[in-house]
């Protein structure tokens, strides 16, 4: 072998090595959820290499933000009492998913009404009914 292609040979697998070395990126970390309603909540993750990308946040299978660069979302019309299977894809800047968080909450149920009732009267009470009257204290 001359000199010459031991050269080439040595530089074309410098060159493919180098390619073929990845980025080594950071997991997610540390979700949280926090203000948990009947229909929102707000979730939040750690990414120490944030700035080497960006996030895409899944509730369900359903992509509901895109081009997230900050690690805080508010989810909103969410269904009352039910698991939220979240998934939050860490996207490279070359468009690549790197990593990828999973967790699951569930929100509340839909809210009693704060109706104010006063002078509940039962009545008429047989074995399978009774009459049921009540007046509305905000009216009063």
């Amino acid at each position: 072998m001359t000199l010459a292609l031991f050269v080439l040979l040595l530089l074309v697998i410098a060159l493919g090595a180098g390619t073929a070395l990845a980025q080594a990126y950071e997991p997610l970390s540390n979700f949280s959820v926090s203000n948990i309603t009947h229909n929102s909540a707000t979730i939040s993750w750690s990414d120490s290499d944030a700035s080497s990308g960006y996030a895409m946040v899944q509730v369900n299978g359903t992509d509901v933000a895109k081009n997230v660069m900050a690690q805080i979302v508010t989810l909103t019309n969410l269904k009352p009492d039910t698991v939220q299977n979240i998934r939050i894809l860490k996207i490279s800047s070359d468009s690549n998913i790197v990593d990828n968080l999973k967790a699951s909450f569930r929100t509340q149920g839909v809210p009693l009404p704060s109706t104010a009732l006063s002078n509940l009267r039962i009545s008429n009470i047989s074995y399978a009914t009774a009459r049921v009257d009540w007046d509305d204290a905000r009216q009063m």
